[in-house]
C-alpha cells in the first residue's frame, strides 16, 4: 500500500503530466500486482499521472538516472583500482620470487671466468626481470591515478 501512495504521489507531483490508466489486482498469491489491462473482474481501476518528455518531471527522472550511473561508476572505479592494487601486490611477490631463485643460482657459480660470466649473465636476467616487473607495475599505478582522477571529478560534480 506505501509503495503504491508513493509512486502515484511522485508521478502527480510533476506539473506537466499526461493522464494514463493502470489497473491494481490481487494475484492468486496474494500479492498486489498492476498492469496496463484488467487482471481479474475485480481489478481496481487507477489513473495516475505521468511526465511528458521534454518537461520538468522527465527531467528530474533523467537526473535520478544520471545520479545512479555515476554512482555505479564510482562502484566500478573503486572495484577497479582494489584489483589494480592486489595485481601491483601480486607483480612485487611475483618480482621477489624470481630475484630469490636467481640469487640462489648465483650460488652455484664456479670461482672461475665461466662462473663469473654465468653469475654476470644471471645479474642481467635478474635486471631485466625487475625492469619487466617494473613496468607493470608503473602502468598499474598510473591506470589507478587515472581512476583516482575519475572518481574525484565525479565526487565533484
Amino acid at each position: 500500500m506505501l509503495k503504491e501512495a508513493v509512486l502515484i504521489l511522485a508521478l502527480s507531483i510533476v506539473s506537466s503530466v499526461e493522464a494514463t490508466s493502470i489497473y491494481k489486482c490481487i494475484g492468486e498469491n496474494g500479492r498486489t500486482e498492476f498492469s496496463q489491462s484488467p487482471c481479474s473482474d475485480s481489478a481496481e481501476h487507477l489513473i495516475i499521472d505521468v511526465p511528458k518528455i521534454g518537461t520538468a518531471g522527465s527531467t528530474n527522472a533523467r537526473k535520478v538516472v544520471d545520479d545512479i550511473e555515476k554512482s555505479n561508476r564510482l562502484r566500478e572505479i573503486n572495484r577497479e583500482t582494489k584489483k589494480l592494487e592486489k595485481e601491483i601486490s601480486n607483480y612485487q611477490k611475483e618480482m621477489d620470487s624470481e630475484i630469490r631463485r636467481l640469487r640462489d643460482k648465483k650460488l652455484y657459480a664456479a670461482n672461475n671466468l665461466a662462473g663469473a660470466t654465468w653469475e654476470e649473465s644471471i645479474s642481467t636476467e635478474m635486471g631485466a626481470i625487475v625492469e619487466s616487473i617494473k613496468t607493470k607495475i608503473d602502468a598499474a599505478r598510473e591506470k589507478i591515478k587515472s581512476l583516482k582522477d575519475e572518481k574525484e571529478r565525479n565526487t565533484t560534480n
